[in-house]
């Protein structure tokens, strides 16, 4: 028999045999090796059915007899394909709520980072999010803008109310682009533990600043128009925005981002200003995808690491204005890692998974309420 015989069969079974493998191992990819051997197997696999079922099966003349018989071989080897694709589905979906319900354990993410912290859980579990979920694990930001908020309709779709609070002790609106979205699974947790409303006024590649410093001002102008008219609308307490702004090659401060504090300070308005996550040039998750979670050759050393804070000099000179700076919870021991306590940082190059930005709610609200009690606000509950 001629391997081209069985090119057929090979097609078939190739991938059956290859997914199969990723599940049993728990990896994204096969390597070189099992790879190497995965191939021998799938043509020998394929020379095999070619010889004992695909040939016999065509030589056979009983289904050809009658339409009857012809019908059952066809429904009997669909209902082969059938049951084994829905058995690998069935055991995907039970692993799968595995990894979910051992989450806590075995990908602890930014709790890792907290004090006395110690890992009791799998070390040999996969880290998450896993990468085909990776695409998928941008922030949530809840339900559609809630009709109490009287904005026109072409600002709308820019409105969203990650957390819902009747009778709120405050409301709270986070403003800006993706990098303040990323931030709100943290934010969730400290706003619940105080009674507190979260509104979201996000709009992708769009900063809170003047006009003139905007990205990309045809694509920002109805995002920018309506920012005015959602926060008279919201009438907030509290404000979360984008303190600054990261490039591959490092961080700048917007004289304009400045020029709307002071103008929100000087309404009575209080300002958390977040200090921007680092961008880079690849995906850090792409590069351990290749070489490894654990390969140095994915740390990244980003320009702004180990540099202080540019809000500082705001926050010290304003009162209203507290800067929070979360570049070592992100970034940890000066380097930017592809996973942080098993979980995946960043989902592309310059956004943090849903799940990470979610472990990061201790320290992210213990920085909230320390840099609060700087301006005097003092009582915030921890969330637990």
């Amino acid at each position: 028999m001629r391997l081209g015989d069985a090119a057929y069969a090979l097609y078939l079974v190739h991938w059956p045999l290859l997914i199969t493998y990723l599940v049993i191992r728990d990896r994204p990819d096969a390597g070189a090796v099992a790879g190497t051997a995965l191939v021998l197997a799938s043509i020998a696999l394929a020379l095999l059915l070619t010889r004992w079922f695909e040939e016999p099966l065509k030589r056979w003349s009983w289904p050809e007899a009658r339409s009857w018989r012809a019908g059952l071989v066809i429904a009997v080897c669909v209902g082969l394909v059938t049951g084994i694709a829905g058995t690998w589905e069935r055991a995907e979906l039970q692993r799968n709520q595995r990894l979910g319900e051992n989450a806590s354990a075995n990908n602890p993410g930014a709790v890792a980072l907290l004090p006395g912290y110690e890992f009791h859980g799998d070390p040999t579990a996969p880290a998450l999010p896993r990468p085909e979920e990776l695409p998928h694990s941008a922030a949530d930001l809840g339900g559609g803008c809630p009709e109490d908020v009287e904005l026109p309709e072409q600002f709308r779709q820019f409105c969203r109310e990650p957390v819902a609070t009747e009778d709120p002790a405050r409301t709270v609106v986070v403003i800006g682009n993706s990098h303040m979205q990323h931030w709100v699974p943290a934010l969730e947790p400290l706003a619940r533990a105080n009674g507190w409303r979260v509104l979201a006024y996000i709009q992708h590649g769009c900063s809170y600043t003047v006009a003139a410093e905007l990205e990309d001002a045809e694509s920002c102008a109805t995002w920018f128009e309506g920012s005015d008219e959602m926060l008279t609308a919201a009438d907030p307490d509290l404000v979360f925005v984008q303190g600054t702004f990261n490039e591959p090659d490092g961080e700048t401060w917007k004289p304009g981002f400045e020029t709307r504090v002071r103008s929100l300070v000087a309404d009575g308005i209080q300002v958390v200003g977040v200090r921007d996550t680092p961008r880079f040039d690849d995906a850090p998750a792409e590069c351990a995808a290749v070489r490894g979670l654990g390969s140095p050759d994915c740390e990244i050393v980003h320009p702004m690491l180990d540099t202080p804070d540019p809000q500082r000099a705001l926050g010290s000179e304003l009162e209203g204005f507290a800067p929070v700076d979360m570049t070592d919870v992100v970034c940890p021991d000066g380097a930017c890692r592809p996973a942080v306590g098993n979980v995946i940082v960043y989902f592309d190059d310059d956004h943090l998974t849903e799940m990470y930005a979610a472990s990061t709610a201790h320290l992210f609200a213990q920085r909230v309420s320390d840099a609060l009690q700087q301006d005097g606000i003092t009582g915030i509950a921890l969330p637990e």
